[in-house]
Parts: structure tokens; sequence; C-alpha cells
């Protein structure tokens, strides 16, 4: 199921977007859309929402404009895909912050805007592939992508998942009965690597590496054992290219 947000003081706009999307290549019946007239709305309403993989945000909207709605939305989504569109308003300093995908203007003839929203769901897709972990939180299960994560140690009977800083509130870990060893057949192709046989990071938010320790970018620091030190050193490199 994908859950696409839409959020637009023009009632019509909203009713635009919501054909446009059904249009470029999703299944109405596979498409949960969520709808606000308001920045303030959507704010309001974000804590009764799960998941997202599509936020489309007007940027000029009157109650709370939306650099500031977009700001509030990352704090609760930082990896979906945020759509910032206008009639008026140009992007500001303050609008690239929030990492958006696309800027739309509205007077785009329908041709232009379904080409662009053409681009913007294969980008919905191609997230949507990443595989998820299942993790057991207060309020229920919660999928977890490997962008959200810092890193994951043995716990128990399964394993402890701790978020980036970003993504948590009071709780910053959570826990889930998978092994560490099978999250990490899952992990391995999108940078986590072993720092110790108990524990793999997420190599993009790896702030230092030092010997015989690896500092998270949340300043949590880690022991590396001797065994695992040469090959998250290679791995780090490697991601200093990428990331």
């Amino acid at each position: 199921m994908y859950e696409i947000i839409l959020c637009d003081d023009d009632e019509g706009y909203i009713h635009y977007m919501h054909k446009l999307i059904l249009s470029a290549g999703l299944v109405e019946k596979e498409v949960r859309f969520y709808e606000y007239n308001s920045g303030r709305e959507l704010a309001e309403s974000l804590s009764n929402i799960k998941e997202c993989d599509l936020c489309i945000l007007d940027i000029g909207m009157e109650d709370m404009n939306g650099d500031e709605t977009a700001k509030i939305f990352r704090k609760a989504f930082p990896s979906s895909v945020l759509i910032f569109c206008s009639g008026i308003y140009g992007p500001t300093t303050k609008s690239f912050e929030a990492e958006p995908f696309r800027y739309l203007l509205k007077s785009y003839t329908d041709e232009q805007m379904l080409e662009e929203i053409k681009n913007i769901v294969d980008r919905v897709k191609q997230k949507k592939e990443i595989p998820a972990i299942l993790i057991k939180s207060p309020e229920g299960m919660r999928r977890i992508r490997p962008d959200q994560i810092l890193y994951i140690e043995i716990y128990k009977r399964g394993s402890r998942v701790f978020l980036h800083p970003d993504m948590h509130g009071e709780e910053k870990s959570f826990t889930t009965t998978k092994k560490l060893s099978d999250l990490y057949e899952i992990l391995e192709g999108y940078g986590f690597a072993y720092a110790h046989s108990s524990y793999i990071v997420n190599i993009e938010y790896v702030k230092m590496l030092r010997f015989g320790e690896v500092q998270m970018i949340d300043n949590t620091i880690l022991n590396v054992s001797r065994s695992r030190e040469k090959s998250l050193k290679k791995a780090y490199i490697e991601g200093m290219d990428k990331y």
C-alpha cells in the first residue's frame, strides 16, 4: 500500500493531483490518500499517520506556510519523498532544508505536470522496493527502512534497533525478534557493516572511525573488534565516497 499525503488550500488542486497520481502508474486500490486543506491541519494529524511514501505540499498556504509545515513533516517522516508546489511563491533557502525531491509550479501544462508526476511516482516506487524491518513499539508493530536505522545490536532472543536521531522521540530504540545475522543479510546492500560480532552499524551515519572504536552521528561510541576492524575500515572509506 502506498501512503500519500496531499496538502493544499485549493480543494480542486488536491483532486487534480489525486487524478494525476493514479494516471502516472499507481493503482487506486493500492493507494491510501490523506488530504488536508491547511498546513496546521496536516501538522496536527501527523501523529495519526504511521507511514508516508509521498507528500505533495502547497508552499503558499496562509495559516501555516509550507516551509514551517515541511519542517514539522520532516521530523515525522525524514525519508519520505517530499514535493513542494506553488502558484505564486518561489522556493527559499528554508525550503531546501526540508530536502524536497521536486518543486512544481501550478502554471505547468497538463502534459508538463503529468511528466513530473511520472518521475515522482517512479522515485516513490524505487524507495518502496527498499526492504523494511518490523520492530515492536509501544503503539504496535512498525516498519523501519534502512536509512532510518543508526545501528543494531544483539538483544535477548532477537535484536535491538537504534534509530536515527531525527526518527526517535522519547524512545530511541526498539526490539525485533529477528537475529542480527538475518538482519545483516537484509541490510548488507544498504550500507551496513559489522563493527563487532554483537552489532552492525549504518556506515552513512558513522561520524568518526578510530582505532578500536566507532563514533556515530549521535556521538554514541561503540567498540570495534580486531577481527572486524579491517572490513569496517574498507566499508567506511567506500561509504565516504558514496555518501
